[in-house]
């Protein structure tokens, strides 16, 4: 299964040089603009469908192949405000890395909030 899941990566992940839509940077503009309960800008609401995409992605590789659900695993049952609070947080806590591609900074922000104890 791990192999499949390789050869599926490579497949879709393109030979050039940058192929990630966002940097941090970015993502953290389109989530400042997510002030008050409905968000401030028709940006918010894209952010969080970001978010919630590599949530997604991770509970995928989860099914596809459980080695690699570290992560995922770890994640409470939480609501979709409060993924999109932690990735705030993270952004804000952490300037100097958002010149990082976006998925990676979700992904840490996820590992550093619900980190898991491996037993």
């Amino acid at each position: 299964m791990t192999r499949l899941a390789l050869i599926f990566l490579f497949c879709i992940y393109p030979a050039t040089t940058h192929a990630v839509f966002l940097d941090g940077n970015e993502l953290h503009k389109y989530l400042s603009r997510c002030s008050g309960p409905q968000g401030a800008s028709s940006l918010c609401p894209a952010a969080e469908g970001y978010i919630l995409g590599i949530y997604d992605t991770l509970k995928l590789i989860e099914v596809v192949d459980p080695d690699l659900a570290d992560v995922s695993d770890c994640i409470p049952p939480v609501s979709r405000t409060q993924l999109r609070d932690v990735v705030i947080n993270h952004l804000e806590d952490n300037p100097a890395n958002r010149h990082l591609d976006a998925p990676i900074l979700v992904f840490n922000a996820f590992k550093m909030a619900w980190p898991c104890k491996i037993e």
